[in-house]
C-alpha cells in the first residue's frame, strides 16, 4: 500500500492508491499514517490528483481508531504540503484544516 502511494507514476494512480489506503484506514498504526502521508507529500502524482484533497480528509476520519495522536500528523502532513503548494491553492489542502479545526486540533500550532 505504501508503495503504491511512493511510486504512482500518474494522476489517476494516485487516486486509486487513495482509495486503497483507505479501505486500509483501520489497520493504520500512527507510524504508518506517518509514512505514508509523508509519501503521498514527496510524490506530485497522489499531491496533485484532484481527488485526494477529498482522500485525505475521509482518510482523517477513517483513522479515528488511532485517537486524538493522528492529528498532529496530518498537521504535519498539511505543513509539508503547503511548503510545496503554498496556501492560496485548491492543493494546499483546504478541506484537511478544516476537519482538522472541526476535530479540535488547530493546524497553524
Amino acid at each position: 500500500m505504501i508503495r503504491l502511494i511512493e511510486e504512482a507514476p500518474g494522476w489517476r494512480y494516485g487516486e486509486v492508491a487513495g482509495h486503497v489506503l483507505i479501505r486500509h484506514a483501520p489497520f493504520l498504526t500512527i507510524e504508518t499514517l506517518r509514512t505514508v502521508l509523508s509519501a503521498w507529500c514527496a510524490n506530485a502524482q497522489c499531491r496533485k490528483a484532484s481527488q485526494m484533497t477529498t482522500l485525505v480528509v475521509h482518510l482523517f476520519h477513517k483513522t479515528a481508531h488511532l485517537g486524538p495522536q493522528r492529528a498532529p500528523v496530518f498537521g504535519e502532513f498539511l505543513t509539508n504540503v503547503r511548503a510545496i503548494e503554498g496556501t492560496d491553492d485548491y492543493y494546499s489542502y483546504p478541506a484537511l484544516e478544516q476537519a482538522l479545526s472541526a476535530a479540535g486540533y488547530n493546524p497553524s500550532l
